[in-house]
């Protein structure tokens, strides 16, 4: 939040803890298994930041479909959903 407030956001994203919890867990149980400790603190360190980052991509695709002020918290709707604007983005 504090890197959203120092560059002038003009929203200010709040990840869903339930999300966060299995969504950085999961990734830190991965993570642990690969690379240990420094694996489930560096993996679980880069999915909260994508938690909260990606949903500010498609922010303005939402706003663009009627539902502004909506986002989805996963991390895999949000990178299918940012290739998607963009693919489609081409061609409208």
């Amino acid at each position: 939040m504090a890197i959203m407030i120092a560059c002038n956001s003009s929203v200010i994203m709040i990840p869903a803890a339930g999300i966060c919890f299995f969504s950085g867990g999961t990734c830190g149980i991965f993570g642990n298994a690969y690379g240990g400790w420094k694996g489930a603190l560096v993996g679980s360190f880069i999915v909260g930041m994508a938690l909260t980052g990606l949903p500010l991509i498609l922010y303005p695709a939402f706003a663009g479909l009627g539902i502004s002020g909506a986002s989805f918290p996963n991390v895999d709707y949000n990178i299918i959903g940012a290739f998607l604007n963009w693919i489609l983005g081409i061609f409208a």
